[in-house]
C-alpha cells in the first residue's frame, strides 16, 4: 500500500547534513561574475570591555575613532552616560551609538521622573535591545551595558541585531579578542576596585597594541551603589614621542611672552581651559667631553674651563619665566576676574561661549590647589599676561605646569 505522504517519507529517509552549508558559494560566485556587489563586512574599529567586580562594575574603552583607513579623532569619547547608576560603552558608527544612547537615556529621565525611582539596568537593556531589533541590524550599535541598580550590580551585552547576553566579564568591539584573552587569562571573582581597574586597562591596552582599530588612550568608568567614577584618559599607553624641530610656539596673548611649545607634551583638563604639562629638574652647563684621548699624556687638567652645574628646572629655563609671590584667596579671586574681563574681548564668538562655561570650573579646580601652587609671569613681567602655575603631584619630584589654553596665542617656528 503505498503512503499518502510520499514527500514526508523522502524527507525522513534524506541522510540529515552536520556543519557549515556552503550550498550557495557557487551561486553567489555566478551573481558576481553578473555584476552584482554582494554585501562586504565592515569593522567595529574599537575595543569596549566591562566587567563585574565585588563592588560594582567597571567598563572601559579606547579612544580611537577612525574612517575607513584613517584616524579622524584620536580622543573620542565612547563610555555615554544613560543614568547616574548606569553607563554604556559603544562600537560601531560612531553617530549610531550616540544617537542610540541619547534616546535610551532621555527616555530612563522620563521613567525616574513618572515614578521617582531609581532606574533599572534592565529597563536600560529593554529599551535598547527592542530599539535595535526593530531595525534588524541596520543601526550600527554594539554595545556593553553595565550599571547598579537595588538588585546589585549587572553587565550585558547588546549586539546590532538586538540579541543580548549577560556575564561576568564582556568584550566587543574589533580588539575584542585580544581583550578577551587578556580576561580570559586573569580574571576572578571578587576582585576589589583596584584589581578591577587594573585589569579593564590591561585588556584595553591589549586591544590598542593588537588591532588597528583600536589606540590612542584608556578611557574607565567605575559604577558602584551610589556613586560612578568617570576616569577618563585614565592610561595613556601611546605618547607622542616624536616631534618636528620646527614646530609650534605659544605666545601669551597679551604681551607676546613667549611660554611654551609643542616640544613640550601637553593634556587639556577642564575641559580644554587648561592645559597641563609635565616639567623636569635638569642640569645646565655641567661640561663632560670625551674625546677618547689618554689624560694621562695631556698634562694636568684645563685650567680655562668652568664645570659650575647648576640645577633647572626645563620649562622655566627654556621660556625665562619669573616667579611671583604666591597668592591668597581674595588676591587669587580679583586676578581672576580681572584676566577674564581682559580676555574675553580678544576671544570669537564661539571660544567666548566656550571659555564662559567652562571658566568657573577651571578656577575652582585651580582654587582646590592654591596652597601648593607656585606662580609664574612671562619675561616682560607684564600685569595683564596670563599666569603661569606650578605644582607637585603627590609623590612627584618634578613640577606639573598649568596655562590657560585660551590666554595663548600659537605661532610657527
Amino acid at each position: 500500500m503505498e503512503s499518502i505522504f510520499p514527500m514526508a517519507r523522502l524527507a525522513a529517509d534524506a541522510p540529515t547534513k552536520g556543519g557549515f552549508s556552503f550550498d550557495l558559494c557557487q551561486r553567489n560566485e555566478m551573481l558576481l561574475k553578473k555584476g552584482m556587489h554582494l554585501p562586504t563586512f565592515r569593522k567595529t574599529g574599537t575595543t569596549i570591555v566591562g566587567l563585574v567586580f565585588q563592588d560594582g562594575v567597571i567598563l572601559g574603552a579606547d579612544t580611537r575613532a577612525t574612517e575607513g583607513p584613517i584616524v579622524a579623532d584620536k580622543n573620542c569619547e565612547k563610555i555615554h552616560y544613560m543614568a547616574p547608576n548606569i553607563y554604556c560603552c559603544g562600537a560601531g558608527t560612531a553617530a549610531d551609538t550616540e544617537a542610540v544612547t541619547d534616546m535610551v537615556s532621555s527616555q530612563l529621565q522620563l521613567h525616574r521622573y513618572a515614578t521617582g525611582r531609581e532606574s533599572r539596568v534592565v529597563t536600560a537593556l529593554t529599551l535598547l535591545k527592542s530599539h535595535l531589533f526593530s531595525y534588524q541590524g541596520h543601526v550600527s550599535a554594539a554595545l556593553v551595558l553595565g550599571g547598579v541598580d537595588v538588585t546589585g550590580p549587572h553587565l550585558h551585552t547588546v549586539y546590532p541585531h538586538g540579541s543580548t547576553d549577560t556575564l561576568p566579564f564582556a568584550t566587543m568591539g574589533s580588539g575584542s579578542l585580544a581583550a578577551m584573552a587578556v580576561f580570559e587569562s586573569k580574571f576572578r571573582e571578587g576582585l576589589t576596585k583596584e584589581e578591577g581597574i587594573i585589569l579593564v586597562s590591561e585588556a584595553i591596552c591589549s586591544g590598542i597594541f593588537n588591532d588597528l582599530g583600536s589606540g590612542s588612550n584608556v578611557d574607565v568608568c567605575v559604577i558602584t551603589k551610589g556613586h560612578t567614577e568617570y576616569l577618563r584618559n585614565h592610561q595613556l599607553p601611546n605618547p607622542r614621542t616624536y616631534v618636528s624641530s620646527r614646530g609650534y610656539n605659544f605666545v601669551k596673548g597679551h604681551t607676546g611672552d613667549e611660554l611654551l611649545s609643542d616640544s613640550f607634551l601637553c593634556k587639556e583638563i577642564e575641559n580644554g581651559m587648561l592645559w597641563e604639562v609635565e616639567g623636569k629638574w635638569v642640569v645646565k652647563g655641567a661640561v663632560d667631553v670625551d674625546i677618547g684621548a689618554n689624560p694621562s699624556a695631556e698634562g694636568g687638567e684645563d685650567e680655562g674651563v668652568d664645570d659650575t652645574a647648576t640645577k633647572v628646572v626645563d620649562i622655566v629655563d627654556t621660556f625665562r619665566l619669573q616667579e611671583q609671590p604666591a597668592f591668597d584667596k581674595k588676591q587669587f579671586v580679583t586676578y581672576i576676574k580681572r584676566y577674564i574681563k581682559l580676555l574675553t574681548p580678544k576671544l570669537d564668538e564661539e571660544k567666548q561661549e566656550l571659555f564662559k562655561k567652562h571658566i568657573e570650573g577651571a578656577t575652582k579646580f585651580l582654587l582646590s590647589k592654591l596652597k601648593d601652587l607656585q606662580f609664574f609671569v612671562g619675561e616682560s613681567m607684564h600685569d595683564d599676561g596670563s599666569l603661569v602655575f606650578a605644582y607637585y603631584k603627590d609623590g612627584a619630584t618634578d613640577p606639573t605646569f598649568l596655562y590657560f589654553a585660551c590666554g595663548l596665542k600659537e605661532i610657527k617656528c
